[in-house]
């Protein structure tokens, strides 16, 4: 199904997002780089989704909600801010970085939106601040040029 979740038999996670006859379009989440011809490769029956919860406030979380060790330099200037003016305590900061994986690049606005929907259904105050949305568009330009989908502003989702 479109969407869903695939597994290579080295580890690597994917998302199926062309589906046709005798192809199937995925894009990796990681580098894929045992990833062979002829390589087993299993659907999961799970659609694309990260968990959500009140533990994610006063985190720096990356597009798959894990936690970020290293802060890209931009992002720690922000965390330092929110910290200094006590806005950390009920915040969520998700970045990638510019080398991370372009699928994670794409997924990050789904992430942010998915999370601000928790606690707008939990009837929390939420705000979700977009940078890099730029990113986003060419992440999902490449994706398209390889998976020979219309690259243009009418095929963003």
């Amino acid at each position: 199904m479109a969407g869903e979740l695939i597994e290579f038999e080295e580890g690597t996670i994917g998302i199926a997002l062309n589906l046709e006859s005798n192809n199937v379009g995925v894009v990796l989440m990681g580098d894929g780089l045992r990833i062979q011809e002829g390589s087993f490769v299993k659907a999961t029956g799970k659609i694309a989704q990260i968990p959500v919860s009140e533990a994610y406030l006063g985190r720096v979380i990356n597009a798959l909600a894990k936690p970020i060790n290293g802060r890209a330099s931009s992002v720690a200037q922000v965390v330092t801010t929110f910290q200094e003016i006590g806005a950390m305590e009920y915040t969520i900061v998700i970045a990638e970085t510019v080398d991370s994986p372009t699928t994670l690049q794409y997924l990050v606005p789904y992430t942010r939106a998915s999370l601000a929907e928790y606690f707008m259904y939990c009837e929390r105050h939420t705000l979700i601040i977009y940078d890099g949305l730029s990113k986003q568009a060419q992440a999902y330009r490449q994706m398209s040029l390889l998976l020979r989908r219309p690259p243009c502003r009418e095929a963003y989702p």
